[in-house]
């Protein structure tokens, strides 16, 4: 096996703008594993993806989650790397992320690493990373005792699915499609589902069958070059097994062809076929009805069977997904008054079997068969060539969607997922030309009118609808389910019934359909040129290393920065705070409401020009001061049109206010739900919000803006509109892209609004809001209870308060969160399994920063784990204390490299840069860089270098020494200091473990009695349950005290799933013993034991915090801008 050994499958790729710099091959190893290679000088991380051809429809009957949780142990060691998760942590180590999930027909696994000189042992660390990863598709072991910890994982992620209604709503659709198709089976797992003594030999059983390298598609991104990628490749992963000897070819085998990749994985011979109908005529025309207390969605949905054109399915959803003016979008929403928001899109579901969607968030009002009716019109309307010409419609979209291909940007948050996507589509063979695999081809219409006419009268044919209701029976005005019952894995109640539905004869008004997009003024043929000349690959000029934005201008009234880029996308970001406006719940209350009116007028005007990849957001409040601010973003060229347009247009909302009562009230009343839902919905939000309300100085509370919603008026609104425009503000604009006249015309255009560039000969305060400094030597304790009973994780957010933000070694905090990050998480999940969600960095506050942990746990108590915590903690101090000065700088360099990169599964490290806007257009997205920048910029601090994409190793190797970093650990984060201060936010999920215990036992009832061949209601466990205040033992001692002779052997193996494994704790390694007696030889007997030496200290509430708190003071800002704008001139 060699380098030479390959065969080059394709070389020639359509490439998006944003990637003509990139090299792609596609070839094929000897061992017949495709392999994408994609060489990306711009890319700072190496990244593989591997996707297998095989997932959770391979499931056995018997054993559901069979795959997903296969996937999961692949990480748990292997024969060449038998330690658990030593990928993981040396991952880590190195700054990295991976991740993993499982579909139906599919398993994906990948990994990134920043490009480093890191070692692991005596071999470079990414060809180590490599050789662990390639590891996974060669020999697993599947220890058992592993086994039974990482259940506890897979039945903790179970759980945070069963209160997410994106996941509810997706097993909503097994629940409705055919029981012929293995969709239909549960596929995530629980501890109940995989508990058999054959779990072991049949997870080695599927992974023989189905990880072998003709069934896997690998993909490498990387700055390396393709020769370089390649020689990875072969080295590591051309020794995966074409085939598993030991069980023999694998059912459904055939060789793959040289020529023509084989295009179905090898699944279970005993599995359904994957590729029938999902919802063939016998499982449409119903109406599932699944209750909730919090959710108001329905979704209805078309099948699509054994069709592909990516051209056509884009069109429907463009048509009728249309948000513009007079579109069927806009009638639902603001004619009818239906709907709160409407997305349409196509959802894969398995080889073969798509579905069109329509999602919406519905009102009182909403009346489903009437929704029905106006879509099947508008259909019928688009199909009528009196009124609607279809050719220019079709050439139209193909030109929007021409230019969307070229100018978009990578949908993928980061490099290791746009692998995995690569790997995912030649896994699935999405595209017949693979020169579109880059850049896609749903602009590709082939001039058939007719045939789009044909397919689009068959996708909606009325008798193949379905629909989901997910809702309260008071908001659902609809057809209800007579009979309803329990689903066994989510437990909500559900019924499915006929969704009757007869023509009405309601007149509809013609809906609006595109004719023309006038922000795309590029032709058919000016795309096609550059799409032809985007096969070559072009010159990368490196971007500036400086990525600090010069202070244009300033003065008491307005900043202007601007921050040169190579990006073709331009971002522009204002923020008006006011004089006159106080900080008070009303105040803040109004600018919201102001801000959400303005957004929904927008999102009419402004949806054609979303189309041409320009977007927007509306802030309200950013850094808690009564504020305005908005985010525009798009090509540089056109976007000064679309400023102008956009600027004008809320320029003229704000002077012109005048809001109809009718939706003023309805707007009241959907913030008192908003503010509802943040109180009593996911409890990771709540407390995020928790905890920005404790370290945060004037943030109201949820009862003081409730109260205000009260209170407001429409002649306050008007009277903040008249101040927005009228009162002196302060303004700040900062212009990411396109030169200095370029950001110089930008600002032109938002004077119309700001009115910055007019001289003010008073002089006026603004407050800029600061954070609060928590009393030092407090462990704060504060409590909060979670209402969901259908949750039944407690959760605990841990915060230690480090330093100011303007502190000369803040960048020890920093790198101390990077190293903690590494050890606690690894220690938390996989060492301790307290829970599957453990979350941990840095926090940047507005003045302040500090450490967080964050730990989600359906097994334990909050004090448990508040315990853990600081087990760990003291654990990791261990480790600080003993660091060598080779160790500190081997960590350097990784952290240097990790700054580069962003943190894919954490809590945005700085809330106010992550606050997401008010309202949006629906492609609204940010970059990290330019959100930190602008965030800096708002709250005062201007401390850029905390912004960067990336510090100087100079600046590193220069400032933090070992010593620094031990002084800093032992007074701010060491459990023995008597300076040391945290926060720990817990939350109480009492009711919703004790709903998930009651469960469980009947789980295990059901078990002993059915196997003692006895059959009792689920309603009379319940009741025995209930009358036994939920002990299993007392039922079952008053079962054989009226003559049921149960044995209690026969469910051992479920016993010892579900509690056995739950006080599973792997024990403190020989190597931590001895650097514990390190510490204590070198820092006293005080580190025998982990015991804090300050009390915790219970709180009520916030103000108890805040009343022995003192608040961050702030700087002259205007001395600062003037040192920073006179530095600047000398370097120029």
């Amino acid at each position: 096996m060699g380098f030479f050994s390959t065969t080059e499958l394709s070389s020639s790729f359509k490439k998006p703008l944003s990637a003509l710099h990139s090299s792609y091959k596609y070839i094929k190893l000897e061992n017949g594993l495709r392999t994408l290679l994609v060489s990306d000088p711009k890319c700072t991380v190496t990244s593989a993806a591997m996707c297998v051809g095989a997932g959770s429809h391979s499931d056995p009957d018997d054993l559901p989650g069979l795959a997903h949780f296969c996937e999961h142990m692949l990480f748990m060691g292997t024969v060449e790397f038998p330690n658990p998760n030593d990928f993981r942590s040396k991952l880590s180590s190195m700054g990295g992320n991976a991740n993993a999930y499982t579909m139906g027909d599919y398993t994906c696994v990948y990994f990134e690493v920043p490009m480093t000189d890191t070692l692991a042992g005596d071999e470079l660390g990414l060809n180590y990373l490599m050789k662990n990863f390639s590891s996974f598709f060669k020999r697993p072991l599947f220890t058992e005792s592993y086994m039974n910890m990482e259940v506890n994982s897979v039945d903790n992620e179970h759980e945070g699915n069963v209160v997410n209604d994106e996941k509810i709503l997706y097993h909503g659709w097994r629940l409705l499609s055919s029981e012929d198709h293995p969709f239909h089976r549960f596929g995530t797992g629980t501890k109940s589902t995989l508990n058999s003594k054959c779990t072991q030999k049949e997870m080695i059983k599927y992974y023989k069958a189905n990880f072998v390298s003709t069934n896997m598609v690998l993909a490498l991104k990387s700055p390396l070059s393709l020769n370089q990628l390649q020689k990875l490749a072969v080295t590591n992963f051309a020794s995966i097994p074409e085939m598993r000897e030991s069980i023999g070819k694998p059912p459904n085998y055939k060789r793959r062809s040289k020529t023509k990749p084989r295009d179905s994985p090898i699944i279970d011979s005993e599995s359904s076929d994957v590729r029938s109908e999902i919802f063939p005529s016998t499982c449409t025309g119903r109406l599932l009805y699944i209750k909730s207390d919090n959710a108001s969605q329905v979704r209805l949905f078309f099948p699509i069977h054994k069709f592909v054109n990516t051209f056509y399915e884009s069109v429907w959803c463009s048509l009728l997904g249309d948000e513009s003016l007079g579109s069927l979008c806009d009638y639902l929403k603001r004619v009818k008054k239906w709907v709160t928001s409407m997305y349409v899109y196509i959802q894969s579901l398995s080889k073969g079997n798509k579905i069109f969607v329509m999602d919406f968030e519905i009102l009182k009002s909403f009346n489903l068969e009437e929704v029905i009716h106006i879509v099947q019109s508008f259909v019928d309307q688009i199909l009528n060539s009196k009124l609607t010409d279809l050719g220019v419609v079709l050439r139209e979209y193909s030109r929007v969607f021409k230019y969307q291909a070229y100018f978009s940007e990578s949908e993928a948050t980061t490099v290791m997922e746009e692998a995995s996507n690569y790997a995912l589509c030649l896994m699935e063979n999405r595209f017949h030309d693979l020169e579109n695999l880059v850049m896609g081809d749903s602009y590709i219409f082939d001039g058939n009118v007719n045939d789009f006419a044909i397919k689009t009268m068959e996708l909606f044919d009325i008798s193949s609808l379905n629909a989901i209701c997910l809702c309260n029976d008071a908001d659902w005005k609809g057809l209800t389910p007579a009979n309803l019952i329990k689903d066994p894995y989510y437990r909500f109640i559900y019924g499915i019934t006929s969704l009757h539905y007869s023509p009405l004869r309601k007149a509809i008004p013609s809906f609006f359909i595109l004719q023309r997009n006038p922000f795309i003024t590029m032709t058919h043929q000016e795309l096609d040129h550059q799409m032809k000349n985007s096969r070559y690959t072009k010159p990368y000029l490196l971007e500036t290393t400086n990525k600090i934005p010069k202070l244009i201008d300033y003065s008491m009234f307005h900043e202007i920065w601007h921050l040169t880029s190579n990006s073709f996308n331009v971002a522009i970001s204002l923020h008006m705070c006011f004089s006159n406006i106080e900080n008070t719940p009303l105040s803040l209350v109004a600018i919201e409401l102001i801000a959400e009116y303005i957004g929904q007028e927008l999102k009419i005007f402004f949806y054609q020009a979303e189309m041409a990849q320009f977007s927007w957001g509306i802030f309200a409040n950013l850094v808690t001061t009564p504020s305005l601010a908005f985010e525009i973003r798009g090509p540089l060229s056109g976007l000064l049109y679309f400023l102008k347009e956009f600027i004008v247009r809320v320029e003229n909302l704000i002077s012109s206010f005048n809001l109809d009562y009718r939706k003023f009230v309805a707007m009241k009343l959907q913030m008192r739900r908003n503010y509802d839902a943040l109180e009593h919905g996911e409890t990771n939000a709540k407390i995020v919000a928790a905890s920005v309300m404790a370290l945060e100085q004037g943030v109201f509370g949820i009862d003081d803006r409730l109260e205000a919603v009260e209170l407001l008026e429409t002649s306050y609104l008007a009277h903040v509109c008249d101040l927005i425009l009228h009162d002196f503000k302060h303004i700040d604009i900062l212009v990411t892209g396109g030169d200095r006249q370029f950001a110089m015309d930008a600002c032109k255009v938002i004077n119309i609004i700001t009115s910055h560039e007019k001289i003010h000969l008073a002089k006026r305060s603004f407050t800029f809001a600061s954070s609060i400094n928590l009393k030092t030597g407090r462990n704060y304790d504060l409590m909060l209870e979670n209402l969901n009973v259908n949750d039944p994780n407690d959760v605990v957010y841990y915060y230690i308060q480090l330093c100011s933000r303007k502190d000369e070694k803040r960048i020890v905090g920093q790198f101390l969160a990077y190293h903690m990050n590494q050890f606690v998480r690894y220690q938390l999940r996989t060492r301790k399994q307290i829970g599957y969600l453990i979350l941990s960095g840095i926090r940047f506050n507005k003045s302040t920063i500090g450490l967080y942990i964050l730990v989600n746990s359906a097994s334990y108590d909050f004090y448990q784990i508040l315990s853990e915590i600081e087990s760990v903690v003291f654990e990791w101090e261990v480790q600080v204390l003993t660091m060598t000065e080779d160790q500190l700088k081997q960590q350097l360099k990784s952290f240097l490299k990790k700054q580069d990169q962003e943190e894919s599964d954490t809590i945005p490290s700085n809330i106010s840069a992550a606050t997401k806007p008010i309202q949006h257009s629906d492609n609204f997205t940010s970059t990290k860089q330019h959100l930190m920048l602008f965030e800096s910029i708002t709250t005062k601090n201007y401390d850029f270098e905390n912004c960067r994409n990336g510090l100087s190793s100079a600046q590193l190797n220069t400032n933090i020494k070992l010593a620094e970093v031990i002084e800093f650990f032992k007074k701010h984060v060491s459990i023995k200091s008597t300076h040391r201060t945290t926060l720990s936010i817990l939350v109480s999920s009492k009711k919703g473990k004790m709903k998930k215990e009651f469960e469980e036992n009947k789980e295990i009832l059901k078990s002993l009695i059915g196997g003692s061949n006895y059959s009792l209601t689920s309603l009379q466990l319940s009741t025995l349950l209930r009358e036994s205040s939920n002990d299993i033992s007392i039922v079952i001692q008053r079962l054989k005290n009226i003559g049921y002779n149960i044995s209690t052997k026969q469910s051992r193996g479920l016993h010892k799933i579900l509690y056995a494994t739950k006080g599973y704790k792997a024990g403190n390694s020989k190597e931590q013993a001895r650097l514990k007696q390190m510490c204590v030889a070198k820092y006293g007997e005080k580190y025998l034991d982990n015991q804090r030496v300050l009390p915790r200290l219970r709180v009520r509430n916030v103000a108890e915090i805040h009343d022995e708190a003192a608040s961050m003071r702030r700087s002259d800002h205007l001395t600062q801008l003037r040192e920073i704008f006179d530095c600047e001139d000398e370097d120029t």
